[in-house]
């Protein structure tokens, strides 16, 4: 279902925090999504928003060049305050 929603929507928004990006299958999201990206020219479908600072310090996934480019892009950070 997610393969399908990588290729079928305009943009894709990744929730990043914690909880998110921990758990299994998110980053084999997250790769697709950058191929996806790599294939059409490099436009940006992958849109990050944060919900904590986790994405900015502690996440260190085996691949270190997929956190070095969402760490690249900017990247939104939804507060509660930020919601009214």
């Amino acid at each position: 279902m997610m393969h399908d929603g990588v290729n079928n929507h305009d943009r894709v928004l990744l929730v990043c925090s914690e909880e998110s990006l921990t758990r299994v299958g998110v980053l084999n999201e997250i790769e697709r999504v950058l191929e996806r990206e790599a294939k059409e020219g490099g436009s940006e479908v992958l849109i990050p928003i944060t919900l904590d600072d986790y994405v900015y310090g502690d996440w260190a996934p085996d691949r270190k060049d997929i956190a070095d480019q969402i760490r690249s892009r900017v990247i939104t950070k939804y507060t509660e305050e930020s919601d009214s």
